[in-house]
């Protein structure tokens, strides 16, 4: 309902802003991106990536309201206060699921930078996707996925092929002494690189059962479990 308010309103206040100097481009931009989104992400939702444009249509919503309200003024107001009632309430739901989230990585991510601090150290090296926990409390000479925190990941990417550019690929060009892998990654890991699969082994398994659900509302999570693999 959230949703569809917003867009009704983001729609609207888009056309009717449409003549403001300046705001053609943006204007533009969401609608690319909304093109972007729906024929070449697919089902992928990474909430990270969305501020800017949400930023940009939430702009557009409140244009809609401030012109809808300049025709009929009650009418504005009440939707207004229906948005704002419905949004506190949707987001005292969501408080329990965002504290499970925390729970979770603080039995699995942090878990897992604190193990290898104390059995890598600062002289071995990781390939992760998890930068900041794993990098954080392993101490250790951290090789990321895709290179935000690591030159030598960056460069290792930039140099291979754009069908190469992937966590997998790191751990098969770098041999780091440790990996840390999801069960996905781990799978696809074998499945690609067989011969790079077999010089490392399980060294520790990180898990949390806490389950995402609360009042009806159900998320889900790909970082519940993760492989620590050593190189033999």
């Amino acid at each position: 309902l959230i949703s569809l308010l917003v867009m009704v309103f983001a729609v609207q206040g888009a056309w009717r802003t449409r003549h403001v100097p300046g705001w053609i481009p943006a204007i533009v931009y969401l609608a690319l991106f909304l093109l972007y989104r729906v024929l070449f992400l697919g089902v992928a939702r990474f909430g990270w990536y969305l501020p800017p444009f949400r930023a940009l249509v939430v702009i557009c919503a409140a244009a809609g309201l401030v012109r809808l309200g300049l025709v009929f003024p009650r009418v504005s107001r009440t939707l207004s206060g229906l948005l704002a009632a419905i949004f506190a309430a949707a987001s005292v739901m969501q408080f329990p699921l965002d504290y499970r989230v925390q729970q979770i990585e603080d039995a699995v991510r942090i878990q897992v930078g604190v193990y290898l601090g104390r059995h890598a150290g600062s002289q071995q090296s990781v390939v992760s996707e998890s930068s900041g926990y794993v990098g954080y409390y392993s101490h250790s000479q951290l090789h990321d996925y895709p290179g935000l925190t690591s030159r030598i990941s960056y460069h290792t990417l930039a140099q291979a092929p754009p069908r190469d550019r992937s966590l997998l690929y790191l751990v098969y060009r770098l041999r780091p002494d440790w990996a840390v892998l999801r069960p996905a990654e781990k799978d696809a890991l074998a499945q690609h690189y067989p011969a790079t699969y077999s010089d490392y082994a399980v060294d520790q398994v990180f898990q949390s059962d806490i389950q995402l659900n609360n009042w009806g509302l159900r998320e889900d999570t790909i970082d519940s479990k993760f492989y620590v693999l050593k190189r033999q």
